[in-house]
């Protein structure tokens, strides 16, 4: 009888040990890195298009809409840095220089950014879909959501296009941005 129990636990210890190698590989084919972001990437203005439409019944005591983006500008510059899952992407002023860093982890894990030396909190999981880089973030001002969206980012088959799609929301609006952005 103790024999058989003996022989019963090195099943079940294999069992154990198969199960967890198999779930470990199953884990690290879902992380591996299947597209790398990084570079520099401009915008083609006439590649990208924006549609905003206004609610019918904007929400009510939600904080302010914040405000357009500057006349002729759909979107900025990007620079971004890829090790791992974690992905650090940085809009760029016209002088190519870092005006906002958020740092994303493609691992599902919720990650928070300070924005605005504090005064905003970026919100997001980011995962890979395929070979797609799918983020769900919040944007956050004094413990309240103020805009919301999803961003979708697609490399070409050569990796020097890169095609943004930008869903978000505020208290007033929605917008929907595609940005093809271009390799530097």
């Amino acid at each position: 009888m103790k024999r058989q129990r003996l022989k019963d636990t090195k099943i079940w210890d294999f069992v154990a040990l198969w199960f967890a190698l198999v779930c470990s590989a199953s884990m690290a084919i879902g992380y591996d890195i299947r597209t790398d972001l990084s570079g520099t990437w401009v915008p083609d203005a006439t590649k990208s298009t924006e549609h905003k439409q206004l609610k019918s019944t904007p929400a009510t005591n939600a904080p302010p809409a914040p405000p357009p983006s500057p006349e002729g500008s759909i979107y900025p510059s990007e620079k971004i840095t890829q090790q791992g899952t974690t992905i650090t992407i940085s809009t760029l002023g016209a002088d190519g220089k870092a005006t906002n860093t958020i740092v994303l982890s493609a691992d599902g894990e919720e990650k928070v950014n300070q924005m605005a030396d504090g005064a905003i909190h970026h919100r997001s999981v980011t995962l890979w879909e395929g070979n797609r880089l799918v983020t769900d973030w919040k944007l956050e001002r004094d413990g309240k959501v103020f805009m919301e969206g999803k961003d979708i980012r697609e490399l070409s088959d050569d990796e020097k296009t890169q095609t943004l799609q930008k869903h978000m929301q505020d208290s007033k609006s929605v917008t929907d941005m595609t940005i093809v952005l271009v390799k530097q």
